[in-house]
């Protein structure tokens, strides 16, 4: 992947150096002053363009700069063409919203924000610390003029992958979400189960997921979501609203 980086300060270029380990290619950089300093040290044979210069080359434009910036230089990449050929921009900001990159949208690009809830008081720092950190990620909604609801496999089955994941990421030390009322009825075979013990979910060990799913429950379900989707609260905005907002962490 083709990656240029605007705004290659502290979390910019600690984010650059490690998915440039990862086999991905940083086109370019820009940035203030600092920058072809910072790059040469970490980022040798980069090149450090101005953000209009830098975006043009990328499939994925990250913009890294301080939040107020965000969305001025977005406005400028656009405005000058630079994100016609971009698959998606990106802000690595946690505290700003994606209409920072309207401008990036009605060019055609995903946009997205990808925050590592990390500190990096240095680039050493950051490169050192950023891996195995957990992200906050925020996107567009996705929408599937093709959707088949007989694919999306919710309740117990997503359920039955949550644990495997999370089992297997040593910096969740924490009780998480909790989907006790989603067991009542599934498209499971054999009613497959889920353990409870002690108030916690047991990590299946069965083949893949852990569980084996029911293909007549399956195109029941698909079935009666066509029919009865929107009578359920997901669907509902005043259900919605009559339904406590309880924390999930």
């Amino acid at each position: 992947m083709d990656l240029a980086v605007v705004g290659a300060g502290r979390v910019g270029t600690s984010l650059a150096v490690l998915w440039r380990r990862g086999g991905h290619r940083i086109v370019a950089v820009a940035g203030g002053a600092a920058t072809p300093e910072r790059a040469a040290r970490f980022l040798p044979e980069v090149p450090v363009l101005d953000p209009v210069g830098a975006a043009k080359a990328a499939e994925v434009v990250v913009i890294a700069t301080p939040d107020a910036v965000i969305g001025p230089v977005c406005e400028e990449m656009a405005a000058a063409g630079a994100l016609d050929g971009a698959n998606a921009v990106v802000h690595a900001s946690g505290a700003t919203t994606l209409d920072a990159l309207a401008t990036a949208a009605a060019a055609g690009a995903t946009t997205l924000s990808v925050h590592p809830l990390q500190t990096c008081p240095t680039v050493e720092a950051g490169v050192e610390r950023i891996p195995g950190s957990t992200f906050a990620v925020t996107a567009t909604t996705y929408s599937n003029p093709g959707y088949d609801a007989r694919r999306d496999f919710a309740g117990v089955t997503a359920l039955a992958n949550l644990p495997n994941v999370l089992a297997a990421t040593p910096n969740v030390t924490y009780a998480s979400q909790g989907y006790g009322s989603l067991l009542a009825d599934d498209i499971l075979a054999e009613r497959s189960p889920l353990p409870y013990i002690d108030g916690r979910l047991a990590v299946p060990d069965a083949p893949g997921i852990g569980v084996e799913l029911d293909e007549d429950r399956v195109a029941r379900a698909a079935e009666r979501f066509e029919h009865e989707a929107d009578r359920y609260a997901f669907h509902d905005p005043n259900a919605m609203a009559a339904t406590p907002v309880l924390p999930k962490f």
